[in-house]
């Protein structure tokens, strides 16, 4: 894998992953990231690369980047108990996706 940078996926106040209410992102059992308080309703794309899993519901995908990166973008907390509501998903599973390509571009808040 090779050294890059990962654009935040939406705009909003970082917050360290061990904050988190969800002892799931906050104990590091999904590994090591950040979470976002986000600002606004668009999720976009990090890198180039490709959508590896993409939830039904539209709360969470899996992806990985052209240079190796695995990213797991999970939106909300309890949001898989929504079953599909508020989201708008605009990738599937295996689809290429560029950075900053909007792909999610209308969450419920």
């Amino acid at each position: 894998m090779q050294a890059e940078t990962i654009a935040a996926p939406l705009k909003g106040e970082v917050v360290a992953l061990e904050n988190v209410n969800d002892p799931v992102f906050s104990s590091g059992a999904m590994g090591k990231g950040a979470a976002i308080k986000p600002s606004g309703n668009q999720v976009v794309a990090p890198f180039d690369g490709e959508v590896q899993i993409a939830f039904p519901t539209g709360h969470a995908y899996g992806l990985k980047s052209d240079k190796g990166a695995e990213v797991l973008i999970h939106i909300g907390i309890d949001t898989v108990s929504l079953d599909g509501k508020g989201f708008d998903a605009k990738v599937q599973a295996n689809q290429r996706i560029k950075k900053v390509m909007s792909w999610l571009p209308s969450i419920a808040q």
